[in-house]
């Protein structure tokens, strides 16, 4: 509730505009990577959305990773993150330029979540 400004009761269209189930379909390739070990998100909700997208036409693939969580997938070091270039790199086209901006990101992401040397 805190990514969306409260509940799904007390913002109810701000959820169904950020579900990507309620976008479909998209006319895109779609390329999921889901860490099999992810206990907050199960693979079973990449698995449903995955269909749901082939239902309404998309070219969608979906890539489980053993071994991985809910962060491991885009943290550049783990890796797990070389099944997200490989994802990015069967996309085709302009795929050198995602990865960087990815990596880039992710980069700047990770450091956020470090905690300050100048903290106690």
């Amino acid at each position: 509730s805190q990514v969306l400004g409260g509940t799904p009761a007390e913002v109810r269209s701000r959820y169904r505009e950020a579900s990507p189930i309620d976008r479909l379909p998209t006319g895109q390739r779609l390329a999921l990577v889901h860490g099999v070990d992810d206990d907050i998100v199960p693979v079973r909700q990449s698995e449903g959305f995955a269909a749901a997208a082939e239902a309404v036409g998309d070219d969608v693939a979906l890539a489980t990773v053993p071994d991985a969580g809910h962060f491991q997938v885009i943290d550049i070091r783990h890796p797990a993150y070389a099944e997200v270039l490989a994802q990015i790199e069967s996309t085709g086209s302009r795929s050198d330029q995602l990865k960087t901006k990815l990596d880039e990101a992710l980069l700047a992401f990770s450091k956020t979540l470090q905690p300050s040397s100048t903290q106690a």
